[in-house]
Formats: C-alpha cells, sequence, structure tokens
C-alpha cells in the first residue's frame, strides 16, 4: 500500500514539476518579449485572476474527488460517477458566470485602457466549470492526470515560442495563450473522461437550489483556498499596486527565481507525506528527522547558490533590462530556505492534522506575511515579508504537532544542528545584502 501510494505521488508530483518548468520558460520568453511595464502588467492581471478561479472553484474540485474515489472505491456503477460530475458542474456554473462578471469589471478598473485584456483573462473563469481532471485521480489514472497538470503551461509555452519566432508577441498574444491553454487543457482531459464513460449529461444539472446547497458545502474549502492563495501571490499584487508595473515586472522576474528554486521542495512534500503515511511515534520522529536532513541538504546551498549567482543569472536568464530585479532576488534567499524546512512540517499536519489545522496554518502564515508587507516598504525587501509568513508557518506547524511528538522531533529528529546552519546561512546572507 505505501510503495503504491509512494508511486502514485511522484508520479502526479511529475506532473506539477513540468508544468512549473513550462511556466518558467514561458516567464523567459515574455520578459524576452515584453517590456517590463507590460509583463508586470501580465502578472499582476494573471495574479488577480487567480483569486476569481477559486471563488469561481468554490471548494468543489475537493468535494468532487472525494465522492468519485469513494465511489470508485464502492464499486458504483457507473451513473454514479455521471451524478457526482453533473453536481459539481451545476455548482461551479453557478459560481462562474457571477464570478466571470465581477472579474471584468474588477479587472477592467484597474487597467481601463485594457478592458480586452481584462476580458481575455477573465473568460477562463467562465469555462473553468468545464475542468474534470478530477476524475482521472479518482479512476487512478495518475498519468494522465500528471499529463493534465503539464499540459496547460507547455501548450502556453509552445503558443509563446511560436508568437517570438514571428515576432508577433505582445500582451494581447500572451493572455490569449493564457486563456487558449485553458480551453485546450480542459477539452482533452474532457476526452479522457469518455473512456470512464464518466461524461456529464449538460442538458440534465438539475435545480439552482441544488447547486447552492453543493456551495454550502464547498464554501470552507473555498475560503481555506482563498487564503492558500493570498499566501502565495499577495506580495506581487501589493508591488503592483504600491510601485506600479515597472516594479511589479522586476518583483515578478524575481519570484519566478525563487519559483525555479523550489521546485525540489514541491517533489520533496509529496515524498514526505508519502513517507510517513501510517507512521507513529518514535518511527514517525526518525522519519521526520530524516526528511528535515534531506531539506537542509537542499535548502543551504540553494540559499547560498540563489543569494550569490542568482542576481547575475537573472540578468542573463531574462535580459538586461530586468538587472533591478538582481537585488530582488538576493532578498529571496532566506524565503527559499524556510520553504524547504517548513515543507517537511508541513507534510505532517497535511497527512495527519486534517483541514482545519491545515487552514489554521494558513491563516498564520497570512498573517505573518502581511505583518511583514506592513514593515517593508522597498520593492528589494518584499521578499522578506514571504519569508516572515514562511516563518510564522514553521513556528505553526511545529506547535500544531502533538506535544509528545515535539520532544520526538527535537530529541531524536536532529533539529538542532540543521537548525543552527539554517539561522547561519541566513545571517549571512542578509550581512551580504
Amino acid at each position: 500500500m505505501a510503495d503504491s501510494i509512494f508511486r502514485r505521488t511522484l508520479t502526479s508530483a511529475s506532473g506539477r514539476i513540468v508544468g512549473v518548468a513550462a511556466g518558467l520558460l514561458a516567464s523567459v520568453l515574455l520578459a524576452h518579449g515584453l517590456a517590463p511595464a507590460e509583463f508586470g502588467l501580465h502578472a499582476v492581471l494573471i495574479g488577480a485572476n487567480a483569486y476569481a478561479l477559486v471563488f469561481a472553484e468554490f471548494g468543489q474540485f475537493q468535494i468532487a474527488l472525494t465522492r468519485a474515489s469513494a465511489s470508485v472505491h464502492e464499486r458504483q456503477p457507473v451513473s454514479a460517477l455521471q451524478a457526482i460530475a453533473a453536481a459539481y458542474f451545476r455548482a461551479r456554473m453557478t459560481a462562474a458566470v457571477p464570478m466571470f462578471l465581477v472579474s471584468v469589471a474588477a479587472l477592467s478598473l484597474f487597467v481601463p485602457a485594457e478592458w480586452d485584456v481584462a476580458l481575455l483573462v477573465s473568460f477562463v473563469v467562465l469555462v473553468a466549470p468545464f475542468q474534470f481532471d478530477w476524475l482521472l485521480v479518482a479512476t487512478g489514472r495518475d498519468r494522465h492526470f500528471a499529463m493534465a497538470m503539464a499540459l496547460r503551461p507547455i501548450i502556453n509555452c509552445v503558443i509563446l515560442v511560436f508568437a517570438t519566432l514571428f515576432g508577433v508577441l505582445s500582451l494581447e498574444v500572451a493572455v490569449t495563450s493564457f486563456t487558449i491553454s485553458f480551453l485546450l487543457t480542459f477539452g482533452l482531459v474532457w476526452a479522457w473522461t469518455f473512456l470512464d464513460g464518466a461524461r456529464v449529461r449538460f442538458w440534465s444539472v438539475g435545480s439552482l437550489g441544488a447547486a447552492q446547497a453543493e456551495l454550502r458545502d464547498g464554501a470552507g474549502l473555498m475560503l481555506a483556498a482563498l487564503v492558500q492563495q493570498a499566501q502565495l501571490n499577495m506580495d506581487l499584487l501589493w508591488a503592483g499596486a504600491a510601485f506600479g508595473p515597472v516594479q511589479a515586472g522586476y518583483y515578478a522576474v524575481a519570484s519566478q527565481a525563487a519559483t525555479a528554486s523550489v521546485i525540489p521542495a514541491m517533489a520533496l512534500l509529496w515524498t514526505v507525506q508519502s513517507s510517513i503515511a501510517g507512521r507513529k511515534g518514535p518511527d514517525l520522529a526518525i522519519e521526520l528527522g530524516s526528511s528535515i536532513r534531506v531539506a537542509v541538504f537542499y535548502a543551504v546551498p540553494t540559499m547560498l547558490a540563489l543569494a550569490l549567482a542568482g542576481p547575475m543569472l537573472t540578468v542573463v536568464v531574462f535580459g538586461a533590462s530586468y538587472a533591478p530585479a538582481a537585488a530582488v532576488v538576493e532578498a529571496f534567499a532566506p524565503y527559499v530556505g524556510v520553504r524547504y524546512v517548513g515543507i517537511v512540517l508541513l507534510a505532517v499536519i497535511v497527512v495527519g492534522g486534517g483541514r482545519l489545522r491545515v487552514f489554521a496554518l494558513s491563516l498564520v502564515s497570512l498573517a505573518g506575511t502581511t505583518s511583514g508587507l506592513a514593515v517593508f516598504h522597498s520593492i528589494d525587501s518584499l521578499p522578506y515579508a514571504r519569508a516572515i509568513g514562511e516563518a510564522a508557518g514553521l513556528v505553526g506547524s511545529f506547535c500544531l504537532l502533538p506535544k509528545q511528538m515535539r520532544w520526538l522531533v527535537l530529541g531524536n529528529a536532529g533539529l538542532v544542528p540543521p537548525a543552527l546552519a539554517m539561522v547561519a546561512t541566513g545571517s549571512f546572507i542578509v550581512l551580504c545584502l
């Protein structure tokens, strides 16, 4: 069982990692093809649209995945999957239509001269109810799910490559590529679900009252996802609002460099979740200690590389016009280090803590980031706010562990030497800035 979970985890993680890599390549193409102001505006629009997608999703992905997985395990007929898919589509469409209108209005007010761009970005919200990749997970088709995770950024990247080759890359083309990549991915996943016979009968999706009941069930999950989304990109939106699109472009480039640095952490999260599943007491502490040592093994050299070589590589990869982003890249180093260690303790909470604890942890991290944004008032110090948020989450994760588990971690996991190494490395980086 554990080996099966481990293999499924790595398969799903591979799709996410490939998708992130393709997204980074797309960012490089956009950085070279757009002016910093356009690149910053593009990043802020996509980042703001992410909140609209969270509202439009309204927790229905997790609800549908849970119900469909139970249906498959209980060997219910295909009609049960059809009913679950219909309920999912009904709830998502009910939330998506008003959210699409809100998104168009809000983004048009933010960039009144680019209302057509706002319309294109918001259109993704309207087509999001056709996202049925949860069916692939529920039916055990993890390779197809990994492909779906990687497909959208790959399609986007391919379109941008051709736009660059033909010399037609612009803000409008970049946003159009973003939207088309969603449409094509949803269409392909929809075709894959036909193999399971679980396609939705759109002409019989049910009543509005039923949709409202399903949305009430997903309200808590939506709030948790909203908090997590805010923790991910609130600093970028703050940079755009406080310093303008040019500075936001520099910050977005630096953020992409930090994202590249933590790609191994994403695989580490799923790996640790698989390795600690079912473990308790001393066994869990020993496994946790090994995971922390692996995390520090990645974190310390990554922090140093990002601080020392990151500025030069940023200019080489993204171009000389983004040279001001070099100082911002250096400031992301402490965040990267804390992220690696925090991801290990987060895995423990995810596996054994339940949704409420994960939500509480997200609130703690968001509060830390918010307090950091209130303290740091320059573009090259904003990454410290994200580091504060991650550190708050790290402390919160440790406090959410059972009391006896904390002592096992401190006593058996070898936490003190890695922690000292992290503090020393972070202090060295801050002193060099």
